[in-house]
């Protein structure tokens, strides 16, 4: 089973990322290919590498954003699950939940309290990320891409949700492992 962990990148790979991917690549079995996409549209970056994934007839994708620390079982982790789109759980560089549910409503929201175990979810950030290639098959392309409206900008992973979860792609979050969101703090 080929898995394609692709890193989509604006102009640089933090260090953390960068030492957290050598120890990955230097001790798993699997059979990764890698490939890294630098550009200033993530979107389009994020959809060349599906390209990439799929040109070369991987089963998986793994996205790992260029600012994430991720430890070396993450993607084993997420591979047991045996979902379509499951990821792990990390906040923003402010600090809060990316993360989103359906209440009891039909209303989005933050999950409170987040679970401590693997959960469905409507959004997740693709920063670290696993796609089985086979369900893309029920989207058109592009696949990401950002979208700008009257009130604002919908970044390209939480339309890329909002797209799966209206073709009947079940998203899961496993909140489980530690993963990093690398940034810079002023003190």
């Amino acid at each position: 089973m080929k898995i394609t962990l692709a890193i989509p990148s604006y102009s640089y790979i933090t260090t953390e990322c960068v030492i957290a991917l050598v120890d990955f690549l230097t001790k798993t079995p699997l059979d990764i290919h890698t490939a890294f996409v630098q550009s200033l549209y993530i979107d389009h970056a994020r959809n060349q590498l599906v390209d990439f994934a799929l040109q070369h007839g991987s089963a998986y994708l793994l996205f790992v954003d260029s600012d994430i620390q991720f430890p070396i079982d993450g993607l084993q982790r997420l591979l047991d699950h045996d979902k379509d789109i499951v990821g792990g759980y990390y906040n923003t560089r402010r600090g809060n939940c990316p993360v989103r549910v359906w209440d009891a409503a039909g209303k989005l929201t933050t999950p409170d309290p987040l679970p401590d175990s693997l959960f469905q979810c409507a959004v997740l950030p693709t920063g670290f990320m696993l796609i089985k290639l086979a369900c893309l098959e029920r989207l058109t392309r592009p696949y990401f891409q950002v979208i700008t409206h009257e009130k604002g900008t919908i970044g390209e992973d939480v339309a890329f949700c909002k797209r799966c979860t209206d073709a009947g792609i079940e998203i899961y979050c496993d909140p489980g492992f530690k993963l990093g969101h690398v940034g810079k703090h002023i003190y």
